[in-house]
């Protein structure tokens, strides 16, 4: 009997370890993704603009969010060009920003991180990782897609 308790507690072990495994890269992903943009994106910016991005994903229409941007662009000009060239400096593969999520890309050479699948169960690591604005950056990717 108690080998049969000490093989299912293994078993079961077993069976919780590969499935932390399984998850875990996408957790790892998600992580370094939340890193790149924490460090080479986001502290560039000012929390307004970040939570206009953010709110992309909650808000109630698309013209509710073009108007907070449009607001936020008019009261905030100089601050707002600036944080406009630091965005699109993401879409330079040169910048460090690109440069960042390709070591990512590296780091796991067997998964297809470009995905819709995988990129969904990123996102759901990043919010877990409360890094919202990785995951509206993510969400604005595959928005943007043909």
């Amino acid at each position: 009997m108690k080998k049969l308790g000490f093989t299912l507690a293994l078993l079961a072990g077993l069976l919780v370890t590969n499935q932390v495994k399984a998850q875990s890269i996408e957790h790892q992903i998600a992580e370094q993704v939340c890193s790149c943009t924490q460090t080479l994106i986001e502290n560039q910016l000012s929390p307004a603009l970040k939570n206009i991005v953010i709110s992309k994903l909650t808000a109630e229409s698309e013209e509710e969010f073009q108007q907070n941007l449009v607001l936020y662009i008019n009261n905030n000009q100089q601050q707002a060009a600036r944080e406009f060239q630091v965005i699109q400096s993401m879409s330079d593969p040169q910048s460090p920003y690109s440069r960042c999520l390709l070591k990512t890309q590296m780091n796991f050479p067997n998964v297809d991180i470009n995905s819709a699948e995988m990129q969904q169960f990123v996102m759901v690591e990043l919010y877990e990782l409360e890094c919202e604005f990785s995951a509206a950056l993510m969400a604005f990717g595959q928005t943007v897609k043909p």
